[in-house]
C-alpha cells in the first residue's frame, strides 16, 4: 500500500511539473525566434520560414510587450523618449516590445473608381500595409494614379500621381521615395506609374529598413495592371 501511494505521488508530481517545463521551453524557443527576428534583415522570409508551432511561441513571448507598444503608440511619444523607454527596459521586455514592431508580413488593398462621361476618369489605386506577427498594421502606403481617356487614347489634363505613406505605429518613420518614375499620358494609350518608397524602423538603433514598391498603369480601354511588394 505503501508503494502504491508513493507511485501515486510521484505521477501527481511529474503531472504537475511537466506544465511549467513545457511552458518555459516555449518560452525559451519563442525568445531565440524573437530575436532572430528583430536581428534579420530579411524578417519577411523567416517569419514565412516558420511552422505554426514556432510562429505561436513567438506570438506567446511577444504578448508581453504588446500592451507596452500599444501604450507608447497612443501617447504618441517622440523617438528620443521611446529610445530612453526601451533602453530602460529589462532585456527581454525589451526584446518583446521590438519584436511587436517588426514587419513580417504585407497585405494589398486594391481600389479602382471610375467617374463616367463622355471622357471617363480612372482612378486605380494599390495600398500596401505591412504588419508585424500579430498581423497589426505598422506602416501603410498608397500609390494611386488619375487619368482621363476617351476609350482609345488618354487625353488632357495630363494624368497625375499621388504617394500617400502612413506611419500607423511608434519607431516607423517614412523617409522618402528611393524611385518616382511616370511613363505616357496624353496622346498614348497608357499611362504608368512606378514608385519606391523607403520606410524606416529606429528604436535605439536602425532595427528595419524596407523599401515598398506600387507600380501601377492604366490603359485608355479602361483596364490597369499593377504589381506590389518588395
Amino acid at each position: 500500500m505503501k508503494r502504491i501511494f508513493s507511485l501515486l505521488l510521484t505521477v501527481v508530481l511529474l503531472m504537475s511539473v511537466a506544465p511549467a517545463a513545457l511552458a518555459s521551453a516555449d518560452i525559451a524557443e519563442g525568445k531565440q525566434i524573437a530575436a532572430k527576428l528583430v536581428a534579420s534583415e530579411d524578417a519577411i522570409s523567416l517569419w514565412n520560414g516558420l511552422s505554426k508551432e514556432e510562429k505561436e511561441a513567438a506570438r506567446d513571448f511577444a504578448q508581453s510587450g504588446a500592451s507596452e507598444v500599444e501604450k507608447l503608440t497612443q501617447a504618441r511619444v517622440s523617438d528620443s523618449t521611446l529610445k530612453q523607454n526601451i533602453a530602460q527596459l529589462p532585456e527581454d521586455q525589451a526584446l518583446a516590445v521590438l519584436v511587436n514592431l517588426i514587419q513580417v508580413g504585407y497585405n494589398v488593398t486594391t481600389d479602382s473608381p471610375i467617374t463616367v462621361n463622355a471622357v471617363n476618369t480612372y482612378s486605380p489605386s494599390q495600398t500596401y500595409e505591412a504588419t508585424n506577427l500579430f498581423g497589426g498594421t505598422l506602416y501603410t502606403f498608397t500609390h494611386k494614379i488619375t487619368f482621363r481617356s476617351d476609350g482609345s487614347w488618354i487625353v488632357s489634363p495630363a494624368p497625375s500621381r499621388t504617394v500617400t505613406p502612413s506611419v500607423k505605429t511608434i519607431g516607423w518613420s517614412y523617409e522618402g521615395a528611393t524611385t518616382d518614375e511616370q511613363r505616357g499620358g496624353v496622346n498614348f494609350n497608357f499611362y504608368e506609374s512606378n514608385v519606391v518608397g523607403y520606410f524606416k524602423l529606429n528604436v535605439v538603433y536602425d532595427v528595419q529598413h524596407n523599401y515598398p514598391r506600387i507600380f501601377l498603369k492604366g490603359w485608355a480601354n479602361g483596364t490597369y495592371d499593377y504589381s506590389v511588394g518588395l
